[in-house]
């Protein structure tokens, strides 16, 4: 039986309201090339001319692609 090495990129991440929210989000990206997905950050960084963290809370509609 032949083996395949496959690298991939685990990316995971969690977002809540804290305090008395019952809500949680979690989120994870799982990719080959992760640097295909810094590329595409960095375009909408540069479009919206914003580069602190991205936070799941503030993202308006003009932010989706």
């Amino acid at each position: 039986m032949k083996t395949q090495k496959v690298s991939k990129y685990v990316f995971f991440d969690e977002s809540g309201t804290g305090g008395d929210s019952s809500y949680l989000a979690l989120g994870v990206i799982v990719c080959k090339r992760p640097s295909g997905l810094h590329e595409k950050f960095d375009q909408l960084r540069r479009k919206h001319n914003y580069h602190n963290e991205i936070k799941f809370e503030k993202i308006s509609q003009k932010w989706c692609w």
